[in-house]
């Protein structure tokens, strides 16, 4: 189809009624709720139903998050998700009451594991402060002033021990010290002064850059510290274990986490959207925005379970602001997936993935040009499509894939590329006659080109704007198709040469209408013709799918070789290798080709296509409905 047509809808009801509208209009998934511009009253219930509902979301997913590295239960890489509906999502509920209590002690064992962790951390880090001590076998208690003395270890920079030699040779008879241990980075000293000498050592060796051992608590020495922490990360550890244990108890509420999960995160979203409604006493009135052809089903499912709700609908108002709703056919679908990254259409614009996809299509099979490459990635995606009933940007890119892959294999045959084995083409080999391949991608973007500026055209005229479209579209497309029939004599030269001068007419009168002035126009209509230029480089951007084409196929070329370089050497272990370099070769071929080609069919819808006609800023069309994680929601 194209882009619906938006339509404003206004629901008022009682308040009591507002769970079930709320649960209806997200599981029709069909309404946009908007900010209600008639607000009365603050969402003080709402706003607190969603503290609570966050809350819980977070202590569900904080349990299942601890529980899932324990679970050893495997599971298919291509799992098919089961599917819900709206009564088995309702049904989720009974599971609050079972989990609470197991939430609870999760939360507690976690606790626990981190206060088993902060110990561990703790003795780890003391053990490495005291190892430089290791020498020193004396209990740190020890250490510090007495009736007569004042002990002390320590360390100094290797550099600054003459000084401290020097220093406690001042001393001499009031101090002592022993070298305990010495490398590169210090030097661990223990020494001992006579009260009567303390602050002349104190003040000696703060100059020194002395950083005292401070472990006077430990009546211990460093040996028996590192004994004493080694035993207690050891009995860390062994209550971790025992956490661990206690927690695999719990797996089996995984699955139940996961579905409560589900449960509360539908909730929130409506209770978010509930905020957007405006409020008096006793009624609610809810404003939001749906696709024209669901009229009747919005109003039937809301007057089937609140009868005395008012609802009403309207088209938009001039310069009224409302959601670009696109719906397209299962083929073209996936490729909105390509105009979404590049921005949403206009919804008083036209919707390109119809127009665009085509071109897409055939650039991309261009790009990877080989008929076995097709086979893969088409069956490939389109299996991944089958089992996990992927949706969303990640499922659309898929499909694109999948149909490029069949593309792929149409120009693989035509152009005789099977796995980089040329074999005889249906039309030609890219290989052999490059010039040709070169023509054909030059015309498909003149094509394209051509393709833009008559959709630009038709939207010129659907406006009212017949003038527009002559002077702004028609005339290039003259000026593109009568240029390049010069080329070709005869009669088409001569129809060419008047096409020409028609579509340059056109751009040098007609050009510089906007501007200010006569001078303005003159000029305006002259410089025209130099946007020739611009198309021109647009049309050899065309080239790249020739360049990707070409790498394609050479590289798949060179893995054969190589391959078979290897193919009946070293005793028969060679045909293994060979078997080894052909998979992972054309592995790796077809994943970075397939990249290549979808990125760069990418650039040319946006560089040189859309921009001829494309009009984005759209908003997109983001109506309430079940976005859950672990089920696929079906009405």
């Amino acid at each position: 189809m194209a882009i619906i047509q938006a339509k404003r809808v206004t629901i008022i009801g009682h308040k009591h009624d507002k769970p079930r509208i709320l649960k209806t209009l997200q599981g029709l998934g069909a309404v946009q709720v908007e900010q209600n511009p008639y607000e009365e009253a603050d969402s003080v219930e709402t706003s607190q139903a969603i503290t609570d509902l966050e809350k819980k979301l977070a202590d569900i997913r904080f349990a299942h998050d601890l529980l899932r590295p324990y679970d050893d239960t495997k599971k298919p890489m291509l799992g098919l998700k089961p599917t819900i509906d709206e009564d088995g999502l309702d049904g989720l509920q009974a599971l609050e009451r079972k989990c609470s209590a197991a939430v609870e002690s999760i939360k507690e064992y976690a606790e626990e594991m981190s206060w088993a962790n902060a110990n561990m951390m703790r003795s780890k880090n003391l053990m490495l402060q005291v190892e430089p001590y290791l020498n020193f076998d004396e209990t740190f208690d020890a250490l510090g002033k007495n009736i007569y003395t004042f002990a002390t270890v320590g360390m100094i920079p290797p550099a600054q021990m003459p000084d401290f030699e020097s220093l406690m040779e001042d001393l001499s008879g009031e101090s002592y010290y022993e070298v305990i241990d010495e490398t590169s980075e210090a030097a661990v000293v223990f020494c001992v002064v006579h009260l009567d000498v303390l602050d002349q050592f104190k003040e000696g060796i703060k100059l020194l850059g002395y950083n005292e051992a401070k472990y006077t608590q430990f009546e211990a020495s460093p040996k028996g510290i590192i004994e004493q922490e080694k035993s207690d990360i050891a009995e860390m550890k062994a209550k971790k274990d025992e956490i661990k244990q206690e927690l695999k108890a719990y797996i089996p509420y995984i699955q139940d986490l996961e579905s409560l999960e589900d449960y509360y995160s539908a909730a929130l979203q409506r209770e978010k959207a509930a905020l957007r409604f405006g409020y008096t006493k006793n009624a609610f009135i809810l404003e939001g925005w749906i696709n024209e052809h669901t009229e009747g089903e919005v109003a039937a499912a809301v007057e089937k379970v609140s009868p005395d709700a008012y609802i009403s609908f309207r088209y938009p108002e001039d310069g009224e602001t409302y959601p670009t709703i696109i719906e397209n056919k299962s083929v073209t679908r996936p490729f909105e997936a390509i105009t979404s990254m590049y921005d949403t259409p206009s919804a008083k614009g036209i919707d390109p993935n119809n127009v665009m996809a085509p071109f897409f299509i055939i650039t991309f099979g261009m790009m990877m040009s080989d008929a076995g490459y097709g086979i893969i990635l088409a069956l490939a995606c389109s299996l991944v499509l089958l089992i996990t009933k992927k949706k969303g940007m990640f499922g659309k890119i898929l499909g694109v894939v999948a149909i490029g892959g069949i593309s792929t294999l149409a120009w693989g045959l035509l152009f005789g590329g099977w796995f980089g084995i040329n074999v005889e083409p249906l039309w030609f080999n890219p290989l052999s006659e490059p010039l040709m391949m070169l023509g054909l991608c030059l015309g498909l973007g003149a094509f394209q080109l051509i393709v833009g500026l008559i959709v630009a055209a038709r939207m010129n005229i659907r406006r009212g704007k017949p003038w527009a479209a002559l002077f702004d579209q028609v005339s290039w497309i003259l000026l593109l198709l009568g240029l390049p029939s010069l080329l070709l004599g005869g009669t088409i030269a001569v129809v060419g040469k008047y096409m020409s001068f028609a579509g340059a007419g056109l751009l040098v009168i007609f050009g510089g209408r906007n501007k200010k002035g006569i001078i303005g126009k003159i000029i305006g209509g002259f410089s025209s013709i130099y946007g020739i230029t611009g198309y021109l480089s647009d049309i050899l951007s065309y080239s790249r799918i020739f360049g990707m084409g070409l790498a394609t196929g050479v590289i798949a070329m060179v893995f054969n070789t190589i391959a078979g370089m290897m193919w009946g050497k070293l005793y028969g272990v060679g045909a293994v290798l060979a078997i080894i370099i052909l998979a992972v070769g054309h592995g790796f071929n077809i994943a970075i080709n397939t990249l290549g080609a979808y990125v760069h069919s990418c650039r040319l819808q946006y560089i040189e296509f859309y921009d001829k006609f494309f009009e984005g800023g759209g908003v997109p069309f983001r109506p309430l409905k079940v976005n859950i994680k672990h089920y696929r929601f079906e009405k």
